[in-house]
């Protein structure tokens, strides 16, 4: 009887090592796939001729937006299934500000902060 009972344990404690083994797998195949996309970008910002300069929101899904083709200026109106050309624009009728892209943090450091928050929200408590 106590031979038995080894062999079950000995036999659940290989399942768990396997489970925990594809999920390391799992997680490390995500985290390079995430990182790969990261790498590669959109697709949309590859393109060099289209720009959507500015978007504004007049109902749930209704949008106004000013698109750059080329060297002119577009205004268009964006429903739920159509898109409607409005009126092209002069860029001196614009106020065109390049906006300054800020990197995303790295993961590393956004999980250092939110642990040592954690952290710190213990010790207060304790």
């Amino acid at each position: 009887m106590l031979l038995s009972f080894n062999t079950n344990s000995l036999s659940s404690l290989l399942e768990l090592a396997g489970i925990f083994i594809v999920f390391l797998l799992v997680l490390g195949s995500a985290y390079f796939v995430t990182r790969w996309f990261g790498a590669n970008g959109s697709i949309q910002d590859k393109n060099k001729n289209i720009k959507v300069i500015e978007t504004y929101r007049i109902s749930s899904n209704k949008f106004i937006q000013i698109i750059k083709i080329g060297d002119k200026f577009i205004a268009v109106a964006i429903g739920k299934d159509q898109v409607e050309f409005l009126i092209e624009l002069d860029e001196n009728q614009l106020d065109i500000k390049e906006q300054e892209i800020k990197p995303l943090p790295d993961f590393k450091e956004i999980l250092t902060k939110v642990t040592s928050k954690c952290k710190s929200d213990k010790e207060k408590k304790g």
